[in-house]
């Protein structure tokens, strides 16, 4: 498994087509949230873009928080 952090997508653009099996997203970092930074990603002009899995963590637990990853889901995930 290969670990970096970066904002927004940055090192994701940088790197190599296929490089990241999956990437975890801290929803609440202090710059870029991570519903932007996921966004960001998804909105590449890559082929690996729409298909790298981006699970999102988060600990808050308040019922907003679900309310806006269940539409992460639908509109950041393209098919």
């Amino acid at each position: 498994m290969r670990c970096r952090r970066r904002r927004g997508g940055t090192k994701v653009q940088k790197s190599e087509l296929g490089y990241y099996d999956v990437i975890f997203m801290d929803i609440m970092m202090p710059k870029l949230n991570g519903w932007d930074a996921t966004r960001r990603i998804r909105s590449m002009k890559r082929s690996d873009a729409g298909n790298v899995p981006i699970i999102a963590m988060s600990a808050n637990a308040f019922a907003e928080d679900i309310i806006n990853s269940r539409w992460m889901k639908r509109s950041c995930w393209k098919q």
